[in-house]
């Protein structure tokens, strides 16, 4: 028996009060349904790409040029310590960590942490609200 791959589905998610989409609910069109082997939703970025060429018109080429500048410019942004703030999403910053003693968890030896700087993403207000039906 094949299994039927699962296609991305771009109508609008008619809300049922269940919070986890079922193969057969919709979604809205900047959330395809992907199942991973767990069970999942996940976008990745391919699928952003789809939908910003099918929202935008623009070729998939470019469509892909567009998602990969945006991204591109983040990166210098917060490799250089900037803050990135998008209103009704949420805003990213750069967390720096001082060095640390940390411990390995198999053999209990003591390690040293070197010092890091990680991004870091604090939802918005509005993403938050939406996200929990509330908006």
């Amino acid at each position: 028996m094949t299994k039927k791959p699962i296609t991305p589905n771009y109508e609008l998610f008619a809300v049922t009060g269940d919070r986890r989409p079922t193969t057969g609910d919709r979604c809205s069109p900047l959330t395809p349904i992907l199942r991973d082997v767990t069970g999942g939703v996940a976008m990745n970025k391919s699928d952003l790409i789809e939908v910003v060429a099918e929202k935008s018109a623009l070729a998939k080429k470019k469509a892909e040029e567009v998602v990969d500048l945006i991204f591109r410019i983040m990166t210098q942004a917060l490799a250089a310590g900037e803050r990135i703030e998008l209103r009704g999403l949420g805003s990213f910053t750069v967390k720096e960590y001082k060095a640390y003693q940390g411990r390995n968890p198999r053999s209990g030896e003591s390690i040293a942490v070197k010092p890091k700087r990680l991004p870091y993403f604090k939802v918005g207000k509005d993403l938050r609200e939406r996200v929990d039906g509330q908006k």
